[in-house]
This record gives structure tokens, sequence and C-alpha cells, in this order.
């Protein structure tokens, strides 16, 4: 952008611009009025696009924070709710999400009038960044006369798309499998990169620049060969049919690991009377997953174990047909726990492991009548009961 500055005059789209996320939220200080930071935010997204000679446009939709609890945030909240406000941040967004995010931009593609359009790739865990990229495509590839006089460039998130190399990989193989023709560009950015990093500390509130240098100079460095720093660019030559949200999440390898297993479950347990869950790591999403849970298992109460992490999330939905039971923290209170209820009547267990992986395997076996599946996130476990749902299979 700023070595075009001269020749294009920007205009910079933040669709998720209502926000109460700063750094102070690493630091743990008690700052989330969500009118002042968002005023904040957008002010940095205006005076970063104006050093560019451009313009910025706030389109008014949450960010993901937001979407998990809309309303001014205090630091207890944030204390107690920490661990699943994280686990919600890297979940795929929910439909209806999506389709407000198609609703917001709609306008913004009408308006192009043969202007270049440049989209995220959309590589990582953060749902924002997914959103974005999801709604841009589905909207080319679901109208054809949106952007049709512009031309379209695809970029790689920085500085993501040095740490997801998979991912970046497989989003675009998912695009040229929709019938996409992307060609990729390198930019030579070595003149500039100082000038980058500059620009960068505008959005000072969100990160400080040497907390992300690293990582900007490892994208700058990605296919450049040791010889100089690139960006990258794809240029949209075919536009995508319809695409999979689901292919193209990062946690897509790990959700078709699971599916076969989650499809056997549900149909060996749909009309089971009890579920357990384990919930080492929290959902991120209890709320909604509540929804999905009873509808597809009509006749379960469920019990879910929560440990301090989760203890908040959990004991915020109150659900006729869900027992939350509280689980102190460490390995030992989850191994008393797998030992005491191995010693009750059997019943399907779900246990949410994250990094502990191995050791829920082992909580899994005290338990062998129980029937226990073990995913690493509530995500993984959700996505693949919706992918059951649809297309039962024969696995």
């Amino acid at each position: 952008m700023w070595l075009r500055r001269n020749e294009l005059e920007f205009t910079l789209v933040t669709v998720a611009s209502r926000s109460n996320f700063t750094s102070y939220f690493l630091s743990d200080r008690d700052f989330f009025k969500v009118e002042e930071v968002t005023g904040i935010r957008n002010a940095e997204g205006a005076a970063f696009v104006r050093q560019l000679g451009g313009s910025h446009r706030a389109l008014g939709e949450n960010e993901a924070t937001l979407r998990y609890r809309d309303e001014d945030w205090s630091l207890q909240f944030l204390g107690s709710h920490r661990v699943s406000v994280s686990a919600f941040n890297n979940r795929q967004a929910l439909e209806p999400d999506l389709a407000r995010w198609k609703a917001a931009l709609r306008p913004v593609f009408e308006q192009l009038d043969g202007a270049e359009l440049w989209l995220p790739l959309g590589i990582g865990n953060h749902s924002d960044h997914e959103l974005a990229r999801n709604a841009s495509l589905s909207l080319l590839a679901e109208d054809p006369d949106l952007a049709r006089t512009s031309l379209v460039r695809l970029y790689q998130d920085v500085p993501y798309d040095s740490k997801y190399i998979d991912h970046l990989g497989r989003v675009l193989r998912e695009l040229t499998n929709a019938g996409a023709i992307v060609l990729p560009e390198q930019v030579s950015i070595k003149e500039a990169y100082q000038c980058k990093l500059e620009l960068l500390s505008v959005y000072a509130s969100q990160f400080k620049v040497p907390a992300i240098e690293h990582g900007v100079d490892a994208s700058s460095r990605v296919g450049a060969h040791g010889q100089e720093r690139l960006e990258h660019l794809y240029r949209l030559e075919r536009r995508p049919g319809r695409l999979s949200p689901l292919r193209m999440t990062l946690d897509a390898p790990q959700v078709q690991v699971v599916l076969p297993h989650v499809r056997r479950w549900l149909k060996r347990h749909a009309g089971a009377p009890l579920i357990r869950i384990l919930a080492i790591l929290p959902p991120g999403r209890w709320h909604e997953d509540v929804r999905l849970l009873t509808a597809s298992f009509p006749a379960a109460t469920f019990e879910l174990y929560a440990p301090p992490a989760a203890a908040a999330e959990a004991d915020a939905v109150h659900f006729p047909r869900v027992e939350v039971h509280h689980v102190p923290a460490g390995a030992g209170a989850w191994a008393r726990t797998a030992l005491r209820l191995a010693l009750r009547r059997p019943s399907p267990t779900l246990i949410l492991s994250g990094p502990r992986y191995l050791e829920a395997r082992l909580f899994g076996l005290l338990g062998p009548l129980s029937d226990t599946i073990v995913v690493r996130a509530m995500d993984h476990f959700m996505l693949a009961l919706n992918e059951a749902r649809r297309s039962p299979g024969t696995d």
C-alpha cells in the first residue's frame, strides 16, 4: 500500500469496527468501555490510512469478543471468562454471523465502480479473519454482478501466514478446487520495510510493534529465499463456485479425523438418557452448543464437568436438561473425577482435552464401558456433529 500510495486512493474497510479489545486484555487493566475502545480503534484505522492518502470506513459489526458478550466488561468478568473467550475467538463463526457480515459488505461491493478490491485469505485461528474471507468470497461467488468490473486481489494475512503455512496452502487449494483461478503476485518491500513497521505502530492500542515484529519479519521472508522481503498477493482471475467454510477452517483436518467417530457415536447414542461432558478446555460457546446437543440427543440430560476456567461460562447457561458440576483445577482433580464417574452407571462421555489430549485419553480408559470420545476442542466436535447430522454416511 505504501509503495502504491501515489497511484491508488485507498479506502480501508473494517467490518468488525465495534470492539472492546485492547492490549490491556493481556495486562489485567480495567479498560473495557465499548464506546471508548471503539472510538480509539476506529481513530487508529483512520490515522493509518490517512498516511496513505486514503479514508477509513467502519461497518459497525461486533468483533469476536463482543460476540461472546456484548456489554461493558469488568476486570472480574475477564478474569473468570478469559479462557472461554479465547476458545470462543478461535471457533468458526455461526451462520447468522456470516449472514450479518455479508449484508454489511454487500453495499461496499456494490459501490466499487471498477475499483480494485483487496481481500484477506483468512489465515490463522481467529474467527474474525475467517469471517472476513468467507463473507467476501461467498458474496462474489453468489452474485456475479458484484464487483464485476473490479480487479480482485487476495492477500496473505501478516504475520499469520508465516505461522500457518499449511493452512495457507489448503485455503488456496480449496479455492482452486472450487473453480477459482488465482495467480500469485510477489511484491518486493525491501525498501519499504521500515515504513511498514512505522505504519503498524499506529495500531498501538492492539499491540506494540516489538511484540509482533518477529512474526512480521518472518512473513516478509516467506518465499524470498533470503534475498529480499516480499508481500504475497493472488490475483483472482476467475471466481470460485460454492465454497465450504468447514474445509477452509484452520482445524478442518482435525474435524475430518473425528468426523467418522462422531458419526458412529451419534448413531449409537441418539436415544441416550444421559451424556457426560468433561470440559478440561472450556467450550467457548456453551449457550449455543446446548441447542445443537439437545436437538441431537433429544432424550438426554447433560452433565457438564467444569474446572474453574470454564465455571463462569457454564454457570451462565440455565437449561433444564443441563447439570453443571464444578471440578477443582489440576490433573489430580480430573483423575479423581474420572475414577468416581467410572464407578457410576456407564454413560456416553465427551472429553474436551485442550492440550491435555493424552491425559484425557487415560481418563477415558478409567470408564471403559462409557464409550468415551476425546476431542481437543468443542469446535471440532460441534463441526463434526453438524456434518454428521447433515450427512449421516456409512462410516
